[in-house]
């Protein structure tokens, strides 16, 4: 397909032999939408033996993955940070920032990102749903030296060590959230939704509703990191042993405006 190719998909389940790579090239894949809620109903299956979805070849926002659902996905080995780690079940874009509208990924695992792993990618996704996904560092989405832009995006479900939901490392740009529900998200470590690692990213009225870390900060922890919070609610966000039942910040300054902080419980002190 050449680049400006459009390759539109019908409803239905299909079972992938092998990750779909766009090797560069900048071309839609679009799924079918229900007619009524307009969910997508375009099924992309990985059996669980590999992952789905890939940019590696510095595609951009003019490459467009539209009304999908990613789902079984298992990620793959790749080199990150000098090592080589098991990346993004659902997706991966390194070095690449595609868009991605009204996708669902759920079901993927992988170390690093079970639904979405951005690896040096500005990658631009809206009014999507992370569910059910796990992982190692970032059960929904992983950031590595990336800035992704969001917006009306929903993690729910999503299980992880650290970051229940997303895993943000490293970056000299902003992460910005902006719309986006966190619920019901877990750790068994360390931030039942959000854990933020030497960045700034920038959440804008977001909501964190009741996800759970077994050790701190219960729906977001940062640690060397400057992370704003304009106008986002904070509530029923809970931890078992450890601090801070809704954030917990250390070595970093948070700037917090205009949020709801309430009813958030920790199993030691700081309960908001």
């Amino acid at each position: 397909i050449p680049d400006g190719g459009l390759i539109e998909i019908a409803a239905g389940t299909f079972l992938l032999d092998a990750t779909l790579d766009t090797n560069g090239k900048a071309v839609t894949i679009r799924g079918t939408t229900d007619i009524n809620t307009g969910a997508p109903l375009t099924v992309l299956d990985g059996q669980n033996t590999h992952r789905v979805l890939q940019c590696l070849s510095g595609e951009g926002a003019d490459t467009l993955f539209e009304n999908l659902i990613v789902q079984n996905g298992l990620g793959q080995d790749a080199e990150i940070n000098g090592e080589i780690g098991n990346l993004g079940g659902g997706m991966l874009n390194r070095s690449s920032n595609p868009t991605i509208q009204n996708c669902l990924f759920r079901d993927n695992t992988a170390d690093f990102g079970g639904g979405l792993c951005n690896h040096g990618s500005s990658a631009v996704i809206t009014d999507c749903t992370f569910t059910m996904n796990s992982s190692s560092r970032g059960g929904g989405l992983y950031n590595f030296f990336s800035d992704p832009t969001l917006s009306e995006c929903t993690f729910e479900s999503n299980d992880s060590e650290i970051g229940g939901a997303v895993y943000n490392y490293n970056t000299q740009g902003v992460q910005n959230y902006t719309n986006c529900d966190f619920t019901g998200n877990n750790a068994t470590d360390k931030a039942g939704a959000v854990y933020n690692f030497q960045c700034a990213p920038m959440f804008a009225n977001c909501l964190f509703d009741g996800n759970v870390a077994q050790v701190s900060g219960g729906a977001m922890r940062s640690l060397e990191s400057q992370p704003t919070l304009d106008t986002c609610t904070f509530i029923n966000n809970s931890t078992v042993t450890g601090s801070g039942g809704a954030i917990f910040n250390n070595q970093g300054t948070a700037t917090i405006l205009a949020c709801t902080i309430t009813e958030n419980t920790s199993g030691g002190p700081g309960g908001g």
